[in-house]
């Protein structure tokens, strides 16, 4: 093999992973153009690593790996702790008090000040609300696979809007510059051009850095989307299939 081949290598692979990556966050963010909120574009908070860790039991590192019906799904971070029922791979669905309790066990782990508010049951996976005692703030978000109960982090928003439990943490309580309102205000404008008929559902959670929030269509929950808390964007949650049902934990 030519020595002018071996160098090529890495150039076309290289530009292979800049083009995967930026289609697949065109794919999932609203252009600011069309939902900012009107207050001018914002400076990202400065970074820093001297954070504590989250945990990472059973870490494997693979990424969103594709499709609606991949079990697999979610970032790196995975916990399995022992919530008393069989996790391997079956064809029967975990209940959504089991998916719960999967859940805070998960939170435990983070924080002692954490507490899964509420839990929603999809088509392809179990979406779990945590929130901090003290405040009632959104913390961030996880899913449960329905499966073999396995829990990790959702994937958009939580891992790259939240700048006190994401990826994108920071060293300061910068909080959200877009108001709630604003952020409602984006939210119904992106589905008025994206789900024609939809209806916001406004009492969403404010998180840091983003909103989320659950949306109808006729008269049922649909979907869901997060408001970037900063410049407006908006991001469909199209991972999680239809709408089964939901529980508010402690109610």
């Amino acid at each position: 093999m030519r020595r002018e081949f071996l160098i090529g290598i890495p150039v076309v692979v290289a530009a292979i992973a800049l083009g995967v990556a930026a289609a697949f966050g065109a794919s999932r963010l609203i252009d600011n153009s069309t939902t900012a909120s009107g207050n001018g574009s914002i400076s990202s908070p400065q970074r820093t690593t001297n954070l504590p860790a989250i945990p990472q039991q059973n870490e494997r590192g693979n990424g969103y790996s594709g499709g609606p019906n991949n079990r697999s799904m979610g970032p790196g971070m995975m916990w399995q702790g022992n919530q008393g029922y069989n996790q391997q791979q079956t064809s029967q669905r975990i209940t959504i008090d089991q998916a719960i309790q999967a859940a805070q066990g998960y939170a435990t782990q983070v924080g002692t000040n954490l507490t899964v508010a509420e839990v929603m049951e999809f088509q392809n996976n179990f979406y779990a609300l945590v929130t901090e005692k003290d405040t009632s703030r959104g913390a961030f978000e996880l899913l449960i696979d329905p499966y073999t109960g396995a829990v990790s982090r959702e994937i958009g928003p939580d891992m790259m809007w939240n700048i006190k439990y994401g990826y994108m943490r920071t060293s300061n309580s910068t909080d959200n510059t877009v108001t709630l309102e604003q952020a409602q205000a984006d939210a119904q404008k992106a589905l008025d051009a994206q789900v024609p008929g939809a209806k916001l559902e406004t009492d969403g959670y404010s998180f840091y850095g983003y909103y989320t929030f659950d949306y109808q269509v006729n008269s049922q929950i649909a979907g869901m989307l997060s408001v970037n808390g900063f410049d407006g964007q908006v991001w469909f949650h199209t991972w999680h299939g239809s709408f089964i049902a939901e529980k508010e934990v402690g109610k």
